[in-house]
């Protein structure tokens, strides 16, 4: 197969994969993966790599702050923990589509303007069609990370491990994390062995950006597809696809989009820990735990000692003081230090937010034209009878509202309340607590939807049953 052809499969092959792949599988071989690359890093030394401030020289009373690979909350919390999410979702979307429209075409909701009823066959071909033609954009999606992956590898660390001294990385004011700080601590370390695996472990980041932008890309498509649709943009034997809207519908649609919803906040809980990785190893806490509840410290970060003499309850300000920290921190290295995960975790965001926002758009757009389609055929008895009369549409006053948020997306304003508050600590890392809370409230919020989902589906079951 030439590379223009597998460019233009791309997606569809991506689709396919996690159509047929098992996420429980997908997600369990990238946890195991990512357990396996972080566990490597103690035979370099550098899984927990403890450094006084280069900013003071090796000062005995300098407490060491850890910046081991481990105490990095990008590497041990998006690329460990996040990225098996990521291929978990993407695989529970693509079985999802394929059941949404399996039901939906039982359900006649894929119609032709002449009167037909789409097959199931006919209605997939067209979703495979729109992943065909989307082929290359994932061929340049995966170009572009691997880009990013080798041009940040360098920039932060490869070229400096290619140098391995310790005198110009303090020169040139370089970030000092785990790769970088292995220099300081091991002036004659096993250089080759940290160069090659910084190499893997960048691989491994850039191969979960990839598989976390398509997943977006993939819920883009699907909802492109869906709007397509309804709005007639496909075409067998020179007759128009149109949608209609019955009660089965909405709720279809609002499945997509809740999940879709839950990997675009994944997505905005990985921004914060890029951007928190940053602001610890800048801080002068000396280590991630200090820095998640330095709410609670004294006036001197670095002496290590709870002080909670001057935060009392009777003081008003002490609930402020706890979740929203004010007081100055000196640097722990230098603050001008350029960190290509700052601005790769301002850029997950605002793809993160795009995406978010055109596939809702999308989804509610095709469930606006499905609304409209009925209203005109809803008194033709000649297309109601070859469409599947029996089968209830949805009531009038339903389609005629405008209201589309809702029917797709229940209690969107709560869940976009919560992905708000995680961009606000994404902008502003020390509000540590504040993160604590969202996502409590969140794992509340879904076991509380899923415990309602089960009992839903068993009502349906039994009332299928009698």
């Amino acid at each position: 197969m030439s590379l223009s052809s597998m460019s233009r499969s791309a997606g569809l092959r991506l689709d396919k994969f996690f159509f047929e792949s098992s996420g429980f599988v997908l997600w369990a071989g990238a946890l195991i993966a990512g357990l396996v690359l972080l566990y490597c890093a103690s035979f370099l030394h550098i899984g927990e790599l403890a450094l006084h401030s280069p900013l003071s020289g090796p000062n005995p009373q300098d407490i060491l702050k850890d910046v081991g690979i481990w105490y990095a909350p990008n590497w041990a919390g998006v690329y460990l923990l996040l990225f098996p999410l990521y291929l978990l979702c993407a695989s529970c979307m693509a079985s999802q589509i394929r059941n949404i429209l399996a039901r939906l075409t039982d359900c006649s909701v894929f119609v032709f303007s002449d009167g037909r009823v789409a097959t199931k066959d006919q209605v997939t071909g067209f979703l495979d069609g729109e992943l065909k033609s989307a082929g290359p954009i994932f061929a340049f999606l995966l170009f572009a990370v691997f880009v990013v992956a080798a041009g940040g590898w360098y920039a932060s660390c490869g070229s400096a491990i290619l140098d391995y001294n310790g005198a110009h990385l303090m020169e040139a004011h370089q970030l000092i994390d785990w790769s970088t700080g292995a220099i300081l601590k091991y002036p004659h370390g096993p250089k080759i062995a940290l160069l090659i695996y910084s190499l893997i472990a960048y691989i491994w980041m850039g191969f979960a950006l990839f598989i976390f932008l398509a997943c977006l890309f993939l819920g883009c498509i699907y909802a492109l597809f869906l709007r397509k649709f309804a709005d007639g943009q496909y075409q067998l034997d020179g007759v128009q696809s149109q949608m209609l809207s019955r009660p089965i519908l909405p709720r279809a649609l609002a499945g997509l989009s809740y999940n879709f919803f839950i990997a675009c906040f994944l997505g905005f809980v990985a921004a914060f820990f890029m951007k928190l990785q940053t602001a610890y190893l800048v801080s002068p806490r000396v280590s991630l735990y200090d820095y998640w509840f330095q709410a609670f410290y004294s006036a001197k970060p670095k002496s290590g000692a709870l002080d909670f003499q001057n935060l009392t309850v009777d003081s008003p300000s002490w609930i402020w003081s706890v979740v929203f920290p004010t007081q100055p921190d000196a640097a722990w290295q230098w603050t001008d230090v350029q960190n290509q995960t700052v601005a790769m975790s301002i850029w997950v965001v605002v793809a993160t937010m795009v995406c978010l926002a055109g596939t809702l758009w999308q989804i509610g757009t095709a469930l606006k034209a499905a609304r409209q389609y009925t209203q005109q055929v809803a008194n033709n008895a000649a297309l109601l009878n070859r469409f599947g009369a029996d089968i209830t549409l949805e009531e009038n006053d339903r389609l005629q509202s405008n209201d589309l948020l809702s029917p797709i997306f229940p209690n969107y304003m709560t869940s976009f309340s919560l992905a708000a508050l995680v961009i606000l600590c994404t902008l502003i890392p020390r509000l540590t607590l504040v993160f604590t809370a969202v996502i409590l409230a969140a794992i509340v919020k879904y076991l509380l939807k899923f415990s309602a989902g089960r009992q839903d589906a068993q009502q349906q079951n039994a009332a299928n049953h009698i």
